[in-house]
């Protein structure tokens, strides 16, 4: 049973935004890995609400094969197979504003002016704090701008593919925009490095410095990663290699520059990590084996990103939802049960002697029937609970401030299919093939709901630049793959040239729609997408999305 604040009230159509506005809750469906399936939201906060509300809705349909229902995948599994991110969207200004020493909310105008604060004043671990906040701000930032423009300029690349020579005008913009690029980070970059010797002082805490230098060196990674990129791709062009040979020269010398800064700062390479790992390795276990240098470089590198990253991420604190109410429940359900047992008791025992041999055994069986009634009444205090409460209620804390900036509510549970909105099994068959088929499966109906309320205004004062929130959803499949027959089958087919029957080698797949409903507010419908998941044992196979 779920609660009623998750179902639909009456079918009405899907409103999408209005022309031209901008969408508040935008979702986006892919594939994380082979065996997580990945739900990003978008919100976008409105600061002049004290409070923002939005909801997604899932549907799965799960095939009766995959032996999927409540008894087999209760609830806790399901949990348990769904790991949830909250955090804050990178702000994105323009890099010029990014660099404007005038724009107060500019990370970088700010650590300028707290350095300078933090080292005449004496309470240097609160401006330490800020101060790490703005660095990793930046990273977070810069970081976003380089992604974004190598994206971008892949794109162009790819679009004068084989037509360089055709479209000089457009070539020769695409010059100006690598050369902007790299011009552009280096100069960001500079002004960053720039701050080095004062959050670097001897007088700063060296947690603040430690934080500079992995930013830094985060950054430099990055920055390297993205021009080696553009390189790449630049070659696999080889006639805008040669009519962008200038550009091409720039970046590799760039990209050389980073590694000699790295260097000269002190930061290890791929060989110097490897060393390091090897010998911690050895120490650790008494051995020394081969050294990988791509494992160690991969790992620091998450290292930097996580510490980077954890400007943006906000705490979640899941627990039980009506916890303490279940719990006065069971007590009155026991006490009732006691009540009706003493009466009992004083009755049978005005009927009977006090020492007689009825008297003990329906004090027996009056005990017995104690138990009972007190099991029945949680029984049935438990299913009217379930109906009324959501599975979950999770905290969502901004760790920088030790402040509470949201509440997610979730529940999840397999309902009837006549239980089903008509709009969304209406949803579920659009545009398919054999949609007769499909009405008339004999499924199992997977529900999952969880909403969402943001303390928009808290949210605004706390920070002032961060309104936008990535709420991320990965939920591993793999609980669906048990049951499953072997990915490979062999088909035969009579082959008329040779005159002989061969074996063909076929996929086994089975089929998951899920549709997923986003909610504006707590009953604004915002819009209905259905996704496909085409699974075999190993794992998704792929994913079809449609609107």
């Amino acid at each position: 049973m779920t609660p009623s604040a998750t179902t639909f009230s009456t079918p009405t159509l899907p409103c999408a935004s209005a022309a031209g506005s901008s969408p508040s809750l935008v979702a986006r469906f892919a594939v994380h890995d082979r065996k997580q399936l990945e739900i990003k939201l978008d919100y976008t906060i409105d600061p002049k609400h004290k409070q923002n509300t939005y909801g997604l809705e899932a549907y799965f349909f799960l095939p009766r094969s995959l032996g999927i229902d409540a008894q087999s995948y209760p609830r806790e599994a399901f949990y348990k197979d769904l790991q949830n991110y909250v955090r804050y969207k990178t702000p994105a200004p323009p890099l010029a504003r990014l660099l404007d020493p005038d724009n107060e909310k500019s990370p970088l105008g700010r650590m300028a002016r707290l350095s300078k604060e933090a080292v005449r004043s004496t309470g240097r671990n609160n401006y330490a704090k800020r101060l790490s906040h703005e660095c990793r701000l930046f990273g977070c930032q810069l970081r976003s701008l380089i992604r974004d423009n190598v994206q971008r300029l892949c794109v162009e690349i790819s679009g004068l593919r084989g037509r360089s020579e055709e479209h000089v005008v457009l070539t020769a913009d695409l010059r100006a925009s690598l050369n902007g690029f790299r011009d552009g980070t280096d100069k960001a970059l500079g002004r960053f490095r720039e701050l080095r010797p004062q959050l670097l002082h001897h007088d700063l805490p060296d947690n603040l410095q430690q934080t500079f230098q992995a930013v830094d060196e985060y950054l430099s990674l990055e920055f390297e990663r993205s021009l080696a990129h553009l390189v790449q791709t630049l070659d696999s062009c080889p006639g805008l290699r040669r009519e962008l040979g200038d550009s091409r020269e720039a970046l590799v010398a760039s990209l050389g520059h980073e590694r000699g800064y790295r260097l000269s700062a002190g930061y290890p390479g791929m060989a110097e990590e490897a060393e390091a790992w090897q010998h911690q390795v050895g120490v650790e276990t008494g051995s020394a084996p081969a050294p990988d240098p791509q494992e160690r470089y991969l790992f620091h590198l998450g290292s930097l990103k996580k510490l980077v990253m954890s400007v943006l991420f906000l705490d979640i604190q899941r627990e039980r939802e009506g916890r303490h109410l279940a719990e006065f429940l069971a007590g009155c359900a026991a006490g009732f049960a006691m009540l009706i047992s003493t009466v009992a008791a004083l009755v049978w025992q005005d009927m009977w002697s006090v020492n007689g041999l009825q008297l003990v055994l329906g004090l027996c069986v009056i005990y017995i029937f104690k138990d009972r009634i007190k099991d029945m009444l949680k029984r049935f205090f438990s299913r009217r609970l379930s109906s009324w409460l959501w599975d979950y209620s999770v905290r969502i804390r901004d760790l920088e401030f030790a402040k509470t900036v949201g509440r997610c509510r979730e529940t999840v549970g397999f309902i009837p299919r006549d239980r089903v909105p008509a709009l969304v099994l209406q949803r579920r068959l659009q545009n398919l093939p054999f949609s007769h088929i499909a009405a008339s499966a004999n499924e199992a109906v997977l529900h999952y709901g969880r909403e969402i309320r943001l303390f928009s205004r808290s949210i605004s004062k706390l920070h002032g630049r961060l309104h936008d929130i990535n709420d991320i959803i990965r939920l591993h499949v793999s609980s669906f793959l048990q049951r499953m027959d072997d990915p490979l089958r062999l088909l035969p087919s009579y082959d008329a040239e040779h005159d002989a029957v061969t074996q063909l080698k076929g996929s086994k797949t089975y089929v998951v729609d899920v549709v997923f409903v986003l909610r504006d507010g707590r009953s604004a419908l915002r819009s209905m997408q259905r996704v496909r998941l085409v699974l075999d044992k190993t794992g998704i196979r792929r994913l079809i999305s449609s609107s």
